[in-house]
């Protein structure tokens, strides 16, 4: 299945994002009310990429249904080129979020049924020969190793960074073996933790955490911290610390806030911007996709973000 026309950008930008799509059913904390959306965090990435005027393919898996149809659609509409296997008879994975009266999440739920066992490394060769010079290839650390191995082959041969996105206790403990070949590292706090296997109870442990997993291979290291806000690194730098953004009273929920974070910083550093800036950029995708109980913002551009930075507030 291939779907979509290629978001034009003015720098010139393009992306390969390789990983999980999936439908969200959001059940609110008011009695009733659910909503359902695309979702999946490589299929967020994807969509907020293009959204931020980047040329973006997404390559991933999804059931011969109603909902895949969906998914493809949904990137469609964004600009994101749709690549995917559709196992005959297989059914899109769905992602069930439980939200409190804050927009907070209660509860997670995810079904695959299986599907992504079915995401074939040969599909990545295809679209690899397809695609001429990415500027980075984005993966999440919940694909099988040979999608890794057939994801950082295809950043090597483009010569262009790889960008790894960690989901998860598991994909943070498998993401260690890949460190070494990964440009971008995008986690959070509880992920840092497992993947080093070391507690993060103070905001000083994070200096040393981060200063750990860049001597492994990454340039770049930006780790969410809930509350805390945002611990980052690039090599050969220090520590750095931002708090998240707010846009007033935001009546969303943090849902897919992340995934915007990671498109922001990506697309600036990728842009030529210094990582501090980039993150602000990164905070800034996500501030505004916190307005939305959904996992993605459709009004989301460059004029946007930059309208956030360019207030008092930010």
């Amino acid at each position: 299945m291939s779907h979509g026309k290629q978001t034009q950008t003015n720098d010139n930008l393009s992306t390969l994002v390789i990983g999980t799509a999936a439908y969200d059913i959001i059940v609110l904390g008011e009695p009733g009310r659910i909503e359902l959306a695309p979702g999946g965090g490589c299929r967020n990435i994807a969509e907020n990429l293009a959204r931020l005027d980047v040329s973006t393919t997404l390559v991933t898996v999804v059931g011969d249904d109603d909902w895949g149809r969906e998914v493809a659609r949904s990137c469609e509409d964004a600009g994101v080129h749709f690549v995917a296997s559709t196992p005959v008879g297989g059914q899109t994975p769905r992602f069930v979020f439980v939200m409190d009266t804050t927009g907070e999440p209660t509860l997670q739920v995810m079904d695959d049924r299986g599907l992504f066992g079915l995401f074939n490394a040969e599909l990545i060769a295809d679209v690899g020969r397809a695609e001429i010079g990415p500027s980075a290839v984005v993966v999440s650390s919940d694909i099988q190793d040979d999608l890794f191995r057939a994801s950082s082959e295809l950043a090597v041969a483009s010569e262009c960074p790889l960008a790894l996105s960690v989901a998860g206790p598991s994909g943070a403990r498998k993401a260690l073996d890949w460190l070494n070949k990964t440009s971008f590292l995008f986690l959070n706090r509880q992920e840092l933790s497992d993947m080093l296997d070391v507690g993060l109870v103070e905001e000083s442990a994070f200096e040393g955490a981060l200063a750990t997993v860049v001597a492994m291979g990454p340039e770049f290291v930006v780790c969410g911290a809930d509350t805390w806000g945002l611990f980052f690194l690039a090599k050969h730098g220090s520590v750095q610390h931002r708090r998240p953004l707010a846009i007033g009273n935001s009546g969303g929920s943090p849902l897919g806030c992340g995934d915007a974070l990671e498109a922001g910083v990506l697309r600036e550093v990728l842009a030529g911007r210094c990582l501090s800036d980039a993150v602000q950029f990164g905070l800034a995708a996500a501030a505004l996709t916190a307005t939305t109980c959904r996992a993605t913002l459709q009004s989301l551009s460059l004029n946007s973000v930059r309208t956030v930075l360019a207030s008092p507030s930010a």
